[in-house]
């Protein structure tokens, strides 16, 4: 049952603070940032214009009405006061909150629903699987046809969600550097590929506004 899994990482998950690159980032921001992680951390650091391409697990939206005035913090509170007695413990958590736990820990966990229709809610992210808001495509390929340049740091583009943008920088002719270990689904189309952490180089880059 995932709201149970995500009701005993949550705590350690949402008490996680932005590095020196996220802050890097945020001192950075000159037009857009799109992020494809879920943990609101650029968020934390300061970053305002940002578009976060999976979504957030800071929010919590209704499946079947589409209510999403709840965040996850509120949604914790709501899942305490449903499940007083219900504890449940876990070694581990996922990058997503998520956490292992076995059918006998799950035992009568009650699970959330929506505060407006009781019907079933999920957090605002995009699911491996599923498919990210195609106006939130087209506003993203809107935002790069303004930019003249595109950095790429700490994904390997290996979906299509990102990967996308590569190539519509690569048909606008548009230059595009890479920080990434390892190799990257869109080195091909890179002027500059450095094969480092991001927390060693971007300390050392200076950018022109």
């Amino acid at each position: 049952m995932y709201w149970a899994r995500n009701y005993i990482g949550w705590p350690t998950f949402s008490s996680f603070q932005p590095n020196e690159t996220h802050k890097i980032f945020a001192a950075w921001e000159v037009f857009w940032h799109v992020t494809q992680n879920v943990d609101s951390l650029l968020t934390k650091a300061g970053c305002e214009l940002l578009s976060e391409l999976h979504g957030c697990s800071a929010r919590v939206v209704c499946v079947d009405c589409g209510y999403k005035s709840l965040t996850r913090e509120e949604l914790q509170e709501i899942i305490l006061k449903q499940n007083p007695n219900w504890t449940a413990q876990s070694n581990t958590i996922n990058p997503d909150a998520d956490v292992h736990l076995t059918e006998e820990q799950l035992g009568d966990f009650q699970p959330p629903r929506c505060p407006r229709c009781s019907g079933r809610i999920k957090p605002d992210v995009t699911f491996f699987g599923d498919n990210v808001d195609r106006r939130l495509v087209d506003f993203l390929k809107e935002q790069l046809s303004k930019s003249d340049s595109v950095l790429v740091a700490g994904s390997s583009l290996e979906v299509m969600s990102s990967y996308r943008f590569i190539l519509a920088a690569q048909q606008l002719k548009m230059p595009i550097a890479i920080i990434n270990i390892g190799r990257t689904r869109g080195d091909h189309a890179a002027q500059l590929k450095i094969s480092t952490r991001c927390g060693l180089i971007l300390p050392h880059i200076e950018i022109n506004s």
